[in-house]
C-alpha cells in the first residue's frame, strides 16, 4: 500500500514539472520598436611586396606600368566631388533603409575646419544627383550628425550608426530615426589618406546615413573600401529605388 502511494505522488510531481516547463517555452520577450545597427569603412591594406622570380621580374614589371597608365582622370586622386561614373557593372548596390522623406537635416558636429570642409564636399557630391536633399539643421532636430574621431580598431577608417524602425516601412524598407557618420582621423592618419581620399570615407559613410548597404562592386563608394571609388550610377539607382515614393 505504501509503495503504490508514493508511487502514485511520484507521478502527481513529474506531471506539475512537464506542465510547469511548457508554461516556460511558451513565453517569448517583448520585440523592440527601434533597432540600431553600424557599418564601418574599411581601411586600406598596405600593399605587401612579393618575392618574383628573376626571369619574371621584367614581364611584372611592365605589367603594372601598363595597368597604371590606363587609368582614366575620372580614377585620379583630387578633392573635387566625384561625379557618377559611366561604367555600371551587375552589382547592384543593396539599399537597408530610408528616411520618411527625401529632405535629410545634417549637423557638421566636428570643431575642425578641415574635417567640416570633407564634409561639405561629401554633401555635395551626393545632393548633385537630386535624388535626396541633404540640407543643414538650423535650430531643428538633425536626421544626421557628421563628425570626425578616433578609431578604437585601427582597421576601420569610418563608422556610421544608424537608428531605426522596426515595424514602420516605407517601400517595404525600415524608417530611420537617426544617424552618425565619422571619419576615423588616426586611422588616415596612419595610411597617409589624403583630404581626398579622407573625402572618399565621408561620401561611403553618407552613404549609409543615406540608407544604403556596403556593395561587392570594385567601382562603387559603397565597397567596405572606398578610397579610390567613386559615387557609381548603380549607387544613385539604388538611392532612387529607396526614395521612389
Amino acid at each position: 500500500m505504501k509503495a503504490l502511494l508514493k508511487l502514485g505522488i511520484a507521478i502527481i510531481s513529474l506531471i506539475v514539472i512537464i506542465l510547469g516547463t511548457a508554461k516556460v517555452i511558451e513565453l517569448s520577450a517583448p520585440s523592440n520598436s527601434e533597432s540600431q545597427t553600424a557599418s564601418h569603412a574599411k581601411a586600406k591594406q598596405k600593399a605587401t611586396k612579393k618575392k618574383v622570380p628573376k626571369k619574371k621580374r621584367n614581364a611584372t614589371k611592365k605589367k603594372v606600368t601598363k595597368k597604371k597608365n590606363s587609368k582614366s582622370n575620372s580614377q585620379q586622386s583630387n578633392f573635387q566631388p566625384e561625379y557618377a561614373v559611366e561604367q555600371q557593372d551587375d552589382v547592384a548596390t543593396p539599399v537597408r533603409y530610408r528616411w520618411k522623406s527625401s529632405t535629410i537635416k545634417y549637423k557638421i558636429d566636428t570643431n575642425s575646419d578641415y574635417y567640416q570642409g570633407i564634409w561639405k564636399t561629401a554633401v555635395d557630391s551626393w545632393n548633385q544627383f537630386n535624388v535626396v536633399k541633404l540640407v543643414r539643421a538650423n535650430g531643428e532636430t538633425p536626421d544626421v550628425h557628421l563628425d570626425a574621431s578616433t578609431a578604437v580598431r585601427p582597421e576601420h577608417s569610418g563608422l556610421c550608426t544608424t537608428t531605426f524602425y522596426n515595424q514602420t516601412r516605407l517601400n517595404n524598407l525600415p524608417l530611420l530615426k537617426v544617424a552618425t557618420a565619422i571619419v576615423y582621423d588616426n586611422t588616415c592618419n596612419d595610411h597617409k589618406y589624403s583630404k581626398s581620399d579622407r573625402t572618399r570615407v565621408a561620401e561611403h559613410e553618407l552613404g549609409h546615413a543615406i540608407g544604403l548597404g556596403h556593395s561587392d562592386s570594385d567601382h562603387s563608394i559603397m565597397n567596405p573600401t572606398p578610397v579610390g571609388r567613386q559615387i557609381t550610377n548603380n549607387d544613385v539607382e539604388a538611392v532612387k529605388r529607396a526614395y521612389a515614393s
